[in-house]
């Protein structure tokens, strides 16, 4: 298992570095789920130019600085937008204090290379964070070099939403530079959760389950009716529009306080995988699998 955990992480390292030529997916579907998944649980958390861009910004937001906040953005993203403006309309949705602001994901990277040399770097990535027990997500964007136009070098786009507004059927991501504020969308009456990083509409169900009856059922039976008989409709359907394959997320029974989901991968009306998720980008464990 050790030689398989050190090549996984020669992989990933390799893919990391190809991320911006293309080949870093297909390196990454080579490696196991679960190896990355120990992977990540045997490193410690190392903060990601995303995490770390947004940290700040958050800090000087909940500190009511705009000057603060407005040093963290390249002067290009200051001549082409109006964050004064965006700031005003974050301080008054987000009363902060920002409790938690963290990723396990790995940022998409833009990387340009001239004769061997570094030209260009920038990273870009969603943020989940957490205030006074609410779910908030910043999608950050930041240049660390750029040799051609240094006037690019800082943040070049913050975009702020909150658990609803990420989750409207409309929402989309702006392309321009600068701060964008999304707050809950006029009349959204939805329930929203979050599962690993991400943000999902939420059907609450009155049920009580546990992932040993989860396991269970399916080692008896994983034909997808006999799962959804038993436990009934899930509380989260990734691909609504999907007919012949999905992705649901039962809520399970909370364990250390943190909510803890099921998450099922149907084919074809055969349940083909469960994985236990909480709060982080990596999966805690598999429940089941036919694989298996």
């Amino acid at each position: 298992m050790i030689r398989i955990l050190k090549t996984a992480a020669l992989v990933l390292a390799l893919a990391l570095s190809l991320s911006a030529c293309g080949l870093a997916d297909r390196l990454l579907e080579a490696v196991p789920r679960e190896v990355l998944d120990k992977i990540a649980d045997a490193a410690p958390h190392q903060a990601s130019s995303t995490e770390e861009a947004a940290a700040a910004f958050l800090e000087a937001v909940d500190a009511r600085d705009a000057e603060a906040a407005k040093a963290l953005f390249a002067p290009s993203a200051l001549e082409a937008a109006d964050i004064d403006g965006a700031l005003e309309t974050l301080f008054e949705l987000y009363e902060g204090p920002t409790d938690e602001c963290r990723t396990d994901t790995v940022p998409g990277i833009s990387k340009h290379l001239h004769y061997g040399r570094t030209t260009r770097l920038s990273y870009s990535g969603w943020v989940p964070l957490v205030s006074q027990g609410v779910n908030y997500y910043c999608y950050v964007v930041v240049t660390e070099i750029d040799d051609d136009e240094p006037e690019n070098i800082g943040i070049n786009k913050v975009v702020f939403a909150t658990e609803r507004a990420r989750c409207a059927l409309d929402f989309e991501r702006p392309e321009e530079g600068g701060l964008w504020v999304f707050a809950d969308p006029p009349g959204a009456d939805y329930e929203t959760c979050r599962i690993g990083e991400d943000a999902y509409v939420y059907t609450p169900v009155d049920r009580t389950m546990t992932k040993e009856e989860v396991t269970a059922q399916l080692e008896d039976n994983a034909s997808w009716e006999a799962f959804s008989a038993r436990f009934g409709e899930p509380n989260v359907t990734e691909y609504p529009d999907h007919e012949t394959w999905n992705i649901y997320y039962y809520r399970l029974a909370e364990e250390e306080g943190e909510p803890r989901w099921a998450r099922i991968l149907q084919e074809d009306g055969t349940v083909t995988s469960a994985i236990l998720m909480g709060l982080r980008y990596h999966s805690e464990d598999t429940l089941w699998s036919a694989e298996e």
